[in-house]
């Protein structure tokens, strides 16, 4: 192991070490422990570090001496078997930040969060070739974790375990009689409709105001699982602005007027009121 540190970002000392951890331990980068001889001190020290979220590291005696060296000395300072390393920039705020990145060579800003060592994060940076084969597997990972084609197969996979799985004939009833959330309940739709098909002209008198789930699929709280391929239907029709004009009650007609400037063809409104009607985002109010 080799380290080199310049001895102004090294503080050595039990008690300096303790007073700097209970005072201002944000200043600490890291504490280095003599790796034998485990005394009270140090043990103090360790749960200070771990409360403040400081890394500790067990290294040989023969390092803390380097690092305690004088300059131009053969003899250094006494460490006690412990030497914490000092942050050797002060925090800047956000806005000092964005300032000194635009005169620098390199404008770029990298954000690390929760790193256990950064000794990696230094040799990533140094090193192109690690980069590319970091970033080579990452993407293989991401593909092989997160591409839908996996998903889906994991829903497959997860569903053929779950057929194979037994049940009792109670069970069986109570599933076979389950409903499924996208099923409509047709006969409450169309319960009070007339058994022959309603003309034009009756339609457009009919008075109508959103349905509950109307309600909730403006307000964007209900979303039906089939509605992609729902929509296709009306694709050429804003039914929000519908929803809309139907918060309060009204004629089909008076819908269909505001509507006028969007162009509608008469056969096609009448398709888009009974759809809304029927997959329950209208109902027929009296």
């Amino acid at each position: 192991m080799n380290i080199t540190q310049d001895s102004n970002t090294c503080l050595p000392g039990i008690k300096p070490v303790l007073e700097i951890l209970q005072t201002h331990p944000e200043k600490i980068d890291l504490v280095m422990v003599r790796s034998q001889g485990e005394t009270a001190e140090i043990h103090a020290v360790q749960k200070l570090c771990d409360k403040a979220g400081i890394r500790v590291q067990r290294v040989r005696a023969a390092i803390l001496d380097k690092l305690c060296l004088r300059k131009g000395s053969s003899k250094g300072i006494q460490h006690q078997g412990i030497v914490a390393r000092l942050v050797s920039q002060a925090f800047v705020s956000m806005e000092t930040l964005l300032s000194a990145v635009q005169e620098a060579p390199l404008p770029l800003i990298v954000a690390l969060d929760q790193v256990q060592d950064p000794g990696n994060i230094g040799t990533l940076a140094r090193s192109e070739q690690l980069r590319k084969i970091l970033g080579d597997r990452a993407r293989k990972h991401i593909a092989a974790t997160y591409d839908w084609k996996h998903i889906i197969q994991k829903w497959i996979t997860l569903v053929e375990e779950l057929r194979e799985i037994p049940f009792s004939e109670q069970e069986e009833r109570t599933y076979r009689t389950a409903k499924h959330p996208a099923m409509l309940n047709i006969a409450k739709i169309f319960g009070h409709h007339p058994s022959k098909n309603i003309s034009e002209e009756d339609l457009l008198k009919q008075v109508i105001c959103l349905s509950r789930r109307g309600k909730n699929v403006l307000g964007k709280k209900d979303v039906s699982v089939c509605w992609p391929n729902l929509t296709t239907y009306t694709k050429d029709v804003d039914i929000r602005k519908i929803l809309v004009f139907a918060r309060k009650k009204c004629t089909v007609a008076e819908i269909k007027e505001r509507l006028a400037s969007d162009g509608i063809e008469d056969e096609r409104f009448q398709f888009i009121i009974l759809w809304m009607i029927k997959h329950d985002l209208l109902e027929y109010s009296v």
